[in-house]
């Protein structure tokens, strides 16, 4: 598998981080009521995202060998205090 480098850079006191890497870009933010800008999901809501989606590219991974079918997986997070 090829190492694909990946940056991040943040410009002056904003909450606004800007990543990319070679194949793609995208913007972390924090809610306008966190004091960011709302451009994009937070750290937190991201990396929560990144896990989530283990487990389907993992049941697909698995199945696919079998054929079996899987027309829909679902996961969610719950969370634990006021947002």
């Amino acid at each position: 598998m090829r190492r694909i480098p990946t940056t991040a850079v943040a410009v002056g006191n904003a909450y606004r981080v800007d990543v990319e890497n070679e194949r793609f870009s995208w913007v972390l933010d924090e809610s306008s009521e966190a004091g960011g800008t709302d451009g994009g999901p937070s750290p937190v809501q991201a990396l929560l995202g990144a896990l989530l989606s283990c487990f389907p590219i993992s049941f697909q991974f698995s199945a696919r060998p079998k054929n079996g079918p899987i027309t829909r997986i679902a996961g969610w997070t719950v969370p634990t205090e006021e947002q």
